[in-house]
């Protein structure tokens, strides 16, 4: 099953879950064909691109006004994906 039964976009959380099971499944594809299955835990991998969406999602808002890359919204966007350690 590549695909998610339902999908839910009435929400941009809904979204971003649908978003990330469809990345951490591909994700899951590719580990378990050279890992074994027991050892890939899918659920890990889902939280991980579920976060890393909402941080990305939250870095963009900060971003929405910012013109520079010294502006408020840059400054805090930076300091939001270090403290999380996602990469831009």
């Amino acid at each position: 099953m590549d695909k998610r039964y339902y999908t839910n976009d009435s929400t941009i959380i809904s979204r971003l879950a649908d978003q990330a099971h469809e990345k951490s499944f591909e994700i899951y594809k590719q580990r378990t064909a050279t890992e074994r299955a027991d050892e890939v835990i899918f659920y890990d991998i889902f939280n991980q691109q579920f976060a890393e969406l909402i941080i990305e999602e939250c870095s963009q808002v900060s971003l929405k006004n910012s013109h520079r890359d010294d502006d408020m919204g840059a400054i805090i966007t930076r300091n939001i994906k270090q403290h999380f350690g996602v990469k831009s």
